[in-house]
């Protein structure tokens, strides 16, 4: 039986508001990272309560903190955070999913057949040929990602450790509310006028 929704709920106080449409979207994927868990290993976490926290509610609010941004890619998206739940709430921007893994690619493209916003780019970030508004990122090398969004976006923001935020800059951080060790960090990319 699928808990999804009923987990989703239980987190509800951290969510912004998410529509039905949104939560379909959703618990598909959910349900897809289930299935494909037994084949290859997406996450290291297994507790499906654990799962609808740490990737899928983190993965939303983070989305409700983020600029405006019509293209927006999610560097070294693994089983899909937070580029999916992003582009789930967020219907009108279009976001890529850029995962060097080609399992966890092909993973990707059919986990989200049906959002109509996203595409998935198999490849390294150094050979990908997106040039988003913003770049998002959790749970991969910051520096490699930052180097990636102050060549080629407007701003950045990365889910990760208070630790590892603490050694770049940034614009400002929040604590994610359930979870005191974890920020999100923001930074705007200063860009030359002519």
């Amino acid at each position: 039986m699928n808990q999804f929704p009923e987990l989703l709920k239980r987190y509800g106080e951290w969510l912004p508001e998410v529509g039905e449409g949104a939560i379909q979207l959703l618990e598909a994927h959910y349900l897809k990272l289930l299935s494909w868990m037994a084949k290859m290993n997406l996450t290291s976490i297994t507790d499906p309560s654990e799962i609808v926290l740490r990737h899928y509610v983190e993965s939303a609010w983070f989305a409700a903190q983020l600029p405006e941004g019509n293209l927006i890619a999610d560097c070294g998206s693994g089983a899909g955070f937070p580029g999916v739940p992003l582009a789930a709430i967020r219907p009108d921007s279009r976001v890529v999913l850029i995962e060097a893994d080609h399992r966890k690619g092909v993973f990707l493209k059919e986990a989200t057949l049906g959002f109509r916003n996203l595409d998935v780019e198999i490849c390294r970030l150094t050979q990908s040929k997106c040039r988003p508004q913003g770049v998002v990122s959790r749970g991969v090398d910051v520096g490699e990602v930052r180097a990636f969004g102050e060549e080629k976006a407007e701003w950045v923001a990365v889910l990760t450790s208070e630790e590892i935020a603490a050694k770049f800059k940034w614009d400002n951080q929040k604590r994610l509310p359930w979870d005191k060790n974890h920020v999100a960090a923001f930074l705007k990319v200063p860009r030359e006028t002519p």
